[in-house]
């Protein structure tokens, strides 16, 4: 399921210097998912901030980096200056953005956001009024004052993961019983490649499982 809203993210050092060393205002983004969401949020940020300039693309598919980059460079061409050796593909592209940039903006799947924020070290922000809070978030790196909005994002995340266990399993399901659980919603393997076997198959006639509200179990939570 793609993301619904971007994830915004520091690098391993800190803007308020990297921006200062490289002696100018300009602070360099890169994206991680150029589905549906990734461009939007881009757009987003280049709006809340005209320093902003995206110098770095991702996705697992070369043909949706290539096309997005095209997208965003007539929507904002005096700020999207993504060069052909900074179009990342595969599932490995990730790393390649985040060692180059300043903020990344990570909209994928979201069983990977947490792989990726500990890769890009230290979440910062998740957008939702989308340009507004690209100003808040900008503001705060320019001005060195942290948005610090951890506890609000884990909560929430977890109320959406909630919902979908109880929408799966068709069975109530407390904030207690979520809080002692150790389900995982992140991939068991986190080095995934394109050549390995996938651990859920389709059956005889190309269909995949799917949860069946009031039989599908949980027993991972269930059992806590």
């Amino acid at each position: 399921m793609a993301a619904a809203a971007g994830t915004a993210a520091l690098s391993g050092l800190p803007l308020a210097r990297s921006a200062q060393a490289a002696g100018s205002d300009v602070i360099r983004i890169g994206l991680i998912g150029c589905g549906s969401r990734g461009p939007g949020a881009a757009i987003n940020a280049m709006t809340a901030d005209d320093g902003v300039r995206l110098v770095a693309m991702s996705d697992v598919l070369t043909d949706r980096v290539r096309s997005r980059r095209e997208m965003l460079q007539r929507c904002n061409p005096g700020q999207v200056k993504v060069a052909d050796d900074h179009c990342f593909s595969g599932l490995d592209g990730y790393q390649h953005v985040i060692a180059g940039v300043d903020v990344v903006l990570i909209a994928c799947s979201e069983k990977y956001h947490p792989v990726y924020l500990r890769a890009a070290n230290a979440a910062m922000a998740q957008s939702n009024a989308w340009d507004l809070e690209h100003k808040v978030l900008f503001s705060a790196i320019r001005s060195g004052n942290p948005v610090n909005c951890g506890d609000y994002m884990a909560r929430s995340t977890l109320v959406a993961i909630m919902g979908q266990l109880a929408c799966y399993s068709g069975k109530e399901l407390t904030w207690e019983e979520i809080c002692k659980s150790d389900f995982v919603c992140t991939p068991k393997v986190e080095n995934v490649r394109l050549d390995m076997t996938p651990p859920v198959k389709p059956d005889e006639k190309g269909n995949y499982p799917v949860p069946m509200p009031g039989i599908t179990e949980f027993k991972i939570w269930q059992e806590h």
